[in-house]
């Protein structure tokens, strides 16, 4: 509720002005070239659409009007405007790493590792985890988001989302000092200068920035490259594939709701694909 208000105030100001039945596809075409022009990223202008569409969705079941003006709206493209994932090798992350305090390690070696969301890494309980079993395992099951009072710990993003990950040995010797240390209430991943009991993703942001720019200032890395914390789960992404994980089992690991996400966020990160392809087509046909 709290991002749709915002929607209405920032985004939908004129929109909104209007009676929901005098709302043209004249209307919604004027919006989308105005928000173009006011520089809003393509995902901005779906995601506030999606709101609109599902506005005039529930206007039509209330009988108060016949249509959905949304409909068959072209939106902008995120191809040619979105900003593109950072893939970072391991040995890059750990240039940033070596930069940031000792309290924040932990969290980001996690994500890079399990290709976690931060939302999901900051929410975990010494209950989430069992590093003893035949294979150590975390289990997702909830992520913080914000709410109209603030944030809140619920479901993860998707159905999806709610998943088992199976973890290598180094995830296993970063999680096991943190469990050690921690009561069974407490965040697994928090920090001393932190609150213990909500996320501080603002905190975790700040981090990661500065220990780049650190990094960048010692001249040990690239000013112009600026990986963002969503970059590790790129990066573990490209990591699984580049060590031969199919696409599927890539799919369950990140929790996405269909291997079509996975395909289209990652799917160009399989050079052989093509040449694997040819060599079984040839194995079938004979050549």
């Amino acid at each position: 509720m709290k991002r749709y208000r915002g929607y209405l105030r920032t985004h939908l100001a004129e929109l909104a002005a209007r009676p929901v039945d005098e709302i043209t596809e004249a209307h919604l075409v004027t919006w989308i070239r105005g928000m173009q022009a006011a520089g809003a990223s393509p995902k901005t202008i779906a995601n506030v659409h999606g709101f609109l569409h599902g506005v005039m969705a529930t206007a039509i079941r209330q009988g108060q009007r016949e249509d959905n003006p949304c409909n068959g709206r072209l939106l902008p493209s995120k191809a040619s405007t979105e900003r593109k994932a950072t893939f970072l090798t391991v040995a890059e992350f750990e240039l940033i790493e070596a930069h940031l305090p000792e309290d924040e390690r932990p969290l980001f070696r996690v994500m890079l590792e399990t290709g976690l969301r931060l939302a999901e890494a900051t929410a975990l309980l010494p209950s989430d985890i069992d590093l003893d079993a035949a294979v150590p395992v975390l289990h997702v099951t909830k992520a913080w988001k914000q709410a109209a009072r603030g944030w809140i710990v619920g479901p993860p993003k998707t159905r999806r989302s709610t998943r088992t990950l199976g973890l290598a040995a180094t995830t296993v010797d970063v999680l096991r000092p943190a469990l050690e240390a921690c009561r069974p209430d407490e965040l697994l991943l928090s920090n001393p200068r932190g609150s213990r009991s909500i996320p501080k993703h603002r905190q975790r942001l700040d981090a990661w920035t500065a220990a780049r720019t650190s990094a960048a200032r010692d001249e040990t890395w690239p000013a112009w490259k600026t990986p963002r914390i969503h970059d590790l789960r790129h990066s573990h992404a490209a990591l699984m594939l580049g060590a031969g994980m199919s696409l599927y089992e890539l799919s369950q690991r990140l929790g996405h709701e269909s291997i079509q996400t996975t395909a289209d966020v990652y799917g160009h990160l399989l050079p052989d694909a093509q040449r694997r392809a040819a060599a079984t087509a040839a194995s079938v046909f004979g050549r």
